[in-house]
């Protein structure tokens, strides 16, 4: 029975462990893939589709916008949102510095942003991982 044990706790983690180890790039490429995305990369590697572009003027990356946003991880888990809040651009992560002036007031559209220009190798405590990947649908409301 010991054995048993012993060998589904190693199978257990031995596939949470190979799970990690796939590159970002792979599971933000799986993800695309799987949930039949068609998104635009940008030169930066963020990926995104504009679902309404708005109207008016765009924003600047360092503008303080009011946005509504729900931000997920790949695997649909929601760490946050809906909210609705006030951000200064020049003081939030690069993929929403590039991303949200691609819209115009009222806009909105869906984000998917490599660790790299979300939170990094540092992630934000709790709920953020490092390297982790991050979703955001997000409407600019004003600014």
């Amino acid at each position: 029975m010991k054995q048993v044990i012993w060998c589904i706790l190693i199978l257990t983690f031995s596939a949470v462990a190979c799970k990690k180890l796939i590159p970002e790039s792979q599971q933000i490429d799986n993800h695309i893939e799987e949930n039949n995305l068609t998104l635009i990369e940008t030169e930066s590697g963020l990926f995104y589709e504009i679902y309404e572009e708005g109207t008016g003027e765009h924003p600047t990356d360092s503008s303080i916008v009011t946005v509504k946003y729900t931000g997920s991880f790949l695997d649909g888990t929601v760490f946050e949102g809906p909210v609705t809040s006030s951000i200064d651009l020049a003081f939030t992560i690069r993929g929403w510095q590039e991303g949200v002036p691609l819209l115009k007031r009222g806009g909105s559209a869906f984000y998917l942003i490599p660790s790299d220009l979300a939170y990094g190798s540092v992630g934000r405590s709790p709920n953020i991982a490092p390297n982790t990947p991050l979703i955001f649908e997000l409407e600019l409301i004003d600014f």
